[in-house]
């Protein structure tokens, strides 16, 4: 199976809220920083496809199986960090 990475659009919404009804219950709290049914929420994500913001990664038959939201926005336990620029 290949698998695709593409900016998200507003066609995708219904594939994206999808995938997050699927994965959200799923989340382990001990092996992540996320906190269910406050964060990933399908309403972060959705405003993120209107910000141009969200990719999906998907395969051959058009199912989305991960996303991924990218902006230079950050918590604020991130700043202290030196982060490598090539």
């Amino acid at each position: 199976m290949k698998y695709f990475v593409r900016l998200a659009t507003e066609q995708d919404k219904p594939a994206v809220a999808k995938f997050y009804d699927n994965s959200l219950p799923l989340i382990d709290e001990k092996q992540t920083s996320w906190i269910k049914n406050i964060y990933p929420s399908i309403d972060t994500a959705l405003k993120a496809i209107d910000l141009s913001q969200l990719f999906v990664c998907y395969d051959s038959n058009d199912i989305v199986s991960g996303t991924v939201i990218l902006n230079n926005q950050s918590d604020k336990e991130y700043e202290n960090i030196t982060w490598g620029r090539s």
